[in-house]
């Protein structure tokens, strides 16, 4: 073997430096320095970062939208579910697939507390922040319009001029304009009432400078305070000023009629999440940055509570209610048995592979190039497919096996043609090999067509048939392998649209993983492959 040329060959270099990458990709990160200002901690965050439940434990659960079973609705469920699980801090990821011609979003986490995890992202997350007042017998409020409050044996009705709007019960409430009313409780003489300031259609934006620090001592002991700024829309900073008019203010505050103080309340899905008092700054002046004041008994419980409004404000609420229709916890000790299982797996494929060449050509020199060639490939798949693009799952361990499967079948080819004794130059013999080797690697790309995307292979397999039965008719060809051809595509591509296709998509890292393997190995590993045993046969 020519070593000295060999190593000027490009190819070669082009599989050092991919394997260089790969090895960058998955090495070891520094995480914390000691006394002396050295790393003394590393951790492989590359793949880490990339495995997904299969392997590093957590949870999965299916949602059914409730009331809306359009694919769109379900899709924008999935994007803001996607938004809120990031901004939690729960990590994983959200899809959506077909179940039996109705849409499922599937939400994977690596947290296993299922009922924790149902609890953050089914609710609805319907955000709106309120000013109280109340009703003793009538009372008027001027929002761009005045509207009156009547009470009447603890109902109260809400009129416009002369128009009756509702009458209202507690826990009721009336959309007046652009403006919503809400009664809150019967207090007995009175009626404890509050208007919608502003709510999530109002929210633009939620700054990530959000402080967190002491109450109002300055020390633990008097609890823990946080403050999350918001941007708020032009209409609903006017909102605000119109609102304000409506109290008398006491001590630079703004209060009641009875005194009590005009706390502005902030609710999730009706839930009060905090209350706090509003400066009658806002009588005479506005702001679109207005803050969310959190308080907390610990540090921990408020920072949870912080997450937990700031994933609601930056997500929206949900157009529809979502069920929990499935749930499925993978603890981490079965994910590490899974990996260990995977990588025996296809450490015994590298094996198994270098054992049947061995018996098949009886030259050990050239088991090592080839079993070399397949773990090459793996390690490419895993230190830059997987560390950067995609998640690693069992299914994709199993793509990784096929995809090794594949570049052997190809490097057998290869070796088998340099073996042909007619007379062939060396350029000539590995055009034959890469012609079977394109073919054979077109046609498992288009097998795993339908996995992907079951829909688009049945047009595309419908399609492709009538475009051949037409060119057969129009080109008055009677061409009996070209209408076979196309009957037996209408065929296929009409009993697919009648069988469901789409619980295929579950194993769809399976199949993307085996077409990114075939794509590495006829761009980078076969070619250097293919020049290694060019280098042996001189």
């Amino acid at each position: 073997m020519e070593l000295k040329s060999l190593a000027k060959e490009w190819r070669i270099w082009i599989l050092a430096v991919v394997l260089g990458i790969s090895v960058v990709s998955l090495g070891p990160t520094p995480q914390d320095t000691n006394n002396d200002g050295a790393f003394d901690t590393y951790s492989l965050t590359g793949l880490n970062g990339s495995m997904g439940i299969d392997f590093t434990g957590g949870s999965q659960l299916t949602l059914k939208v409730q009331n809306n079973q359009s694919e769109q609705v379900a899709s924008t469920v999935a994007n803001i579910l996607e938004e809120r699980i990031g901004t939690l801090g729960l990590g994983g990821s959200v899809t959506t697939r077909d179940v039996g011609g109705e849409p499922r979003i599937s939400v994977t986490t690596p947290v296993t507390n299922t009922s924790r995890v149902a609890e953050l992202i089914a609710q609805e997350g319907s955000f709106r922040a309120d000013m109280p007042f109340i009703v003793r017998n009538s009372k008027e409020i001027t929002v761009k319009d005045t509207y009156s409050f009547s009470r009447e044996n603890g109902s109260v009705m809400v009129s416009q001029g002369n128009q009756t709007l509702s009458t209202l019960d507690p826990g009721e409430s009336v959309e007046a304009g652009d403006t919503r009313f809400f009664y809150l409780e019967d207090e007995g003489e009175t009626s404890l009432m509050s208007v919608r300031v502003y709510d999530n259609q109002d929210i633009q934006g939620v700054r990530r400078s959000a402080q967190m620090g002491y109450g109002v001592s300055g020390s633990p002991q008097s609890g823990f305070e946080a403050t999350i700024p918001l941007t708020i829309s032009i209409d609903a900073e006017q909102r605000m000023k119109d609102v304000a008019q409506n109290y008398r203010s006491s001590r630079g505050t703004l209060v009641m009629e009875d005194g009590r103080t005009a706390n502005l309340t902030i609710y999730i899905d009706s839930e009060e999440i905090t209350a706090f008092s509003v400066s009658d700054f806002f009588r005479s002046s506005t702001t679109r940055n207005p803050t969310i004041n959190l308080n907390g008994d610990s540090a921990d419980d408020l920072r949870t509570r912080m997450k937990r409004v700031e994933g609601y404000l930056e997500s929206g609420n949900l157009p529809e209610p979502v069920e929990v229709v499935g749930r499925q916890t993978i603890s981490s000790n079965i994910g590490g048995q899974f990996m260990t299982a995977s990588v025996l797996s296809i450490i015994g494929a590298l094996i198994a592979v270098g054992f049947i060449v061995f018996l098949r050509y009886r030259n050990p020199r050239l088991v090592l190039p080839i079993v070399f060639t397949g773990a090459s490939e793996v390690f490419v798949l895993i230190g830059l497919w997987f560390t950067n693009f995609a998640t690693l799952t069992l299914s994709a361990v199993a793509g990784i096996i096929a995809a090794v499967g594949t570049g052997v079948d190809d490097q057998i080819i290869i070796a088998d043609e340099s073996e042909e004794e007619q007379v062939k130059d060396w350029t000539q013999k590995m055009k034959t090999a890469f012609f079977v080797i394109f073919t054979s690697a077109a046609s498992t790309i288009g097998a795993m067509i339908p996995i992907l995307s079951p829909n688009l292979s049945t047009t595309l397999i419908g399609a492709g048939s009538i475009a051949l039965l037409t060119y057969n008719f129009y080109t008055d060809r009677s061409n009996s392998h070209y209408v076979a051809a196309g009957i037996l595509g209408l065929t296929v591509a009409f009993a697919s649209s009648t069988f469901n296709l789409t619980p295929l998509e579950s194993i769809k890292e399976f199949a993307t993983t085996t077409i990114v393997g075939i794509l590495v190995g006829i761009s980078v590993t076969r070619p250097a492959f293919a020049k290694v045993l060019e280098s042996m046969e001189k």
